[in-house]
């Protein structure tokens, strides 16, 4: 499907498609492995950081980032990998579905070859969230719960000076966990409109070879209109991964916050 699509060009999408499981093993260990490594030296490592920047901020940051964001990924790698993979398919999936539908627009190809490279990309999504559908469900939850926590420590240590440090990684976690969080569903969102962009455009141009064939012509658009309805990408099928998803959880937070606010005044 790639060659015919004349996506070869892209190094990553090879990549991806033919070492997954490989990748997705390095994004899992590759933290841990980096964080035990730095544990026994990570005092050593700022010390030179130090000695270079000799400016007691930057080695602050540089001490806090550094350890903040590998025990991150340590804590929660594999819902961290499975969302970092997640993100790459839809990436390259949604380019991919963007050139079939160049490609049909432009009859660049044979109508017929793109309706089958079309149904082999629904086939692959479909597959992605039957498999991936419960760890997504677990990053966002993962992340939604540091949001929250983060509320919840600012309202509890914000008149507290000296527990300031609590916040900070709070919130730092949360930039981070907002981050993931906003790609996943984001790109998840791009896929979903990207394929059905694509099968607007095969329901709008007829298939030169079915002419002569009716039935299997009717056959080939009673799937297209079904794909509206199967084609959805879903956190363990308890909700549809779209833009609006995003603008829940900010109003969930934004009615915790006033509700936190209220009980701490």
């Amino acid at each position: 499907m790639l060659k015919c699509s004349k996506l070869t060009t892209s190094s990553f999408t090879k990549l991806l498609l033919k070492f997954s499981p490989a990748l997705m093993l390095i994004i899992i260990t590759a933290p841990a492995i980096v964080w035990l490594s730095l544990t026994s030296e990570l005092t050593d490592s700022c010390v030179v950081f130090w000695n270079i920047t000799e400016s007691e901020r930057w080695y602050v940051i540089f001490y806090f980032i550094l350890n903040s964001s590998t025990q991150q990924f340590v804590n929660w790698c594999m819902p961290c990998a499975s969302a970092a993979f997640y993100i790459c398919f839809c990436i390259e999936t949604s380019r991919i579905a963007r050139k079939l539908e160049e490609n049909m627009r432009c009859k660049e190809k044979d109508s017929g070859q793109i309706r089958r490279h079309y149904r082999m990309l629904v086939n692959l999504v479909l597959k992605l969230d039957s498999t991936l559908s419960s760890s997504i469900l677990l990053c966002l939850t993962r992340c939604f719960m540091e949001f929250f926590r983060a509320l919840t420590l600012y309202f509890q240590y914000s008149k507290d000076v000296q527990e300031i440090r609590y916040i900070v990684s709070a919130v730092f976690y949360s930039f981070e966990s907002g981050i993931l969080y906003s790609a996943v569903i984001l790109l998840a969102d791009r896929l979903q409109g990207n394929c059905d962009e694509l099968r607007k455009t095969l329901l709008r141009h007829s298939d030169s070879n079915n002419k002569n064939n009716t039935c299997k012509a009717v056959k080939m658009y009673y799937h297209l209109f079904e794909d509206k309805e199967d084609f959805k990408l879903t956190a363990w099928k308890m909700f549809r991964l779209k833009k609006k998803v995003l603008f829940t959880t900010i109003t969930s937070l934004l009615s915790y916050g006033v509700i936190i606010h209220q009980l701490h005044n």
